[in-house]
């Protein structure tokens, strides 16, 4: 009896050994193969499921004041992103050339140099007078607007639930009381943003064009760039 199971164990292991015993569930292996076993990945899941609850628990215990400041930035920077983008459009336009090149000469490029390659090239970009002042215009309201969301966006900010709320400013040194923004400054701030987009965008399509590519044989007026549409009426 003994020697039987002896040899039904040997038997076992060397049919594990060649892959006798594993031919059926080698699809199921090849598919584990490359990334956690089952038992692992469902250990991965209760772990993502905890850390998940545990972010909730340490979002719901955020003192209000400090998640409206969060919320306040976030849209500021997402609406300054979206001015960014849409005076990167209207320079590869303007300029004449083609987006993937406009993309090469943008790239990094913080919005205040923009802003000058911009203003240096209205001449070169407009037709009228008077396009070219109302560009300069609005330029210039775009620089003041990218002082201010660097000075919200780049301080420190220190809340504590039940204190007044004070940053540090990289420009004004520290602040506390009633210098400090409030969450209704930034979304003033904001708002002003959406505003200019609105206007700039007014401008873009209304604005006469010299021929992109044509700029040194005659400057051909021409109408304005296809016009693209903008996510900014929800905040209105």
């Amino acid at each position: 009896m003994c020697w039987g199971r002896m040899a039904w164990m040997a038997l076992w292991r060397c049919a594990c050994l060649r892959g006798w015993i594993l031919l059926p569930f080698r699809h199921m292996s090849s598919k584990t193969a490359k990334g956690a076993s089952p038992s692992t990945m469902k250990k991965d899941d209760a772990r993502t499921q905890v850390a998940d609850a545990l972010v909730e628990r340490l979002l719901e215990a955020r003192p209000a004041i400090e998640v409206a400041y969060e919320r306040a930035l976030g849209k500021l920077a997402i609406r300054f992103s979206l001015l960014h983008f849409f005076l990167e459009r209207f320079g590869w336009v303007g300029w004449g050339v083609q987006e993937h090149i406009g993309k090469i000469l943008t790239s990094n490029l913080p919005i205040t140099h923009l802003v000058e390659k911009l203003r240096d090239s209205a001449e070169t970009i407009l037709s009228r007078e008077d396009d070219q002042k109302e560009l300069r215009s609005l330029l210039n309201r775009v620089e003041k607007v990218a002082q201010k969301r660097n000075e919200l966006l780049h301080s420190i900010w220190l809340i504590t639930d039940g204190q007044p709320v004070s940053c540090m400013s990289r420009k004004r040194g520290v602040l506390a009381h009633g210098d400090v923004p409030s969450v209704d400054d930034i979304n003033e701030a904001t708002l002003s943003i959406i505003r200019l987009i609105g206007e700039f965008l007014e401008f873009r399509d209304s604005a006469l064009y010299k021929a992109p590519g044509l700029l040194c044989l005659g400057m051909t007026p021409v109408s304005a760039p296809v016009s693209t549409p903008h996510p900014i009426a929800a905040d209105q």
